[in-house]
């Protein structure tokens, strides 16, 4: 929140608070550099790949697989979510925008 002409509010979608000739201003938020973009797009994949892995590691079944414990279901939805890190590790985020995530099994 800021405060404009002694009013406490909430700035108009799009804008912030600025100076225009000396006196506060909503003005308008500067669009993303593709930069910024890239490095978001990248933290949304790095953020979903440990998603995964908290999921994987809650299930034991990297663990279990190792050790030749996992058997049936659990074998085929963990190979499912592997498949679908693999697919995270690919994800072309070199644009920042327009990013086709894959789905989750």
């Amino acid at each position: 929140m800021a405060r404009l002409c002694g009013i406490l509010t909430e700035p108009p979608e799009g804008k912030m608070l600025g100076v225009i000739g000396g006196k506060p201003s909503w003005i308008d938020i500067a669009p993303p550099t593709k930069k910024a973009l890239v490095k978001l797009a990248e933290s949304e994949r790095q953020r979903r790949i440990d998603a995964v892995n908290e999921f994987l590691n809650s299930k034991q079944w990297p663990g279990r697989a190792a050790t030749g414990r996992l058997k049936g279901d659990d074998l085929l939805q963990y190979n499912l979510w592997l498949d679908y890190l693999d697919a995270l590790e690919v994800v072309d985020t070199s644009s920042g925008t327009g990013i086709e995530w894959p789905d989750k099994p």
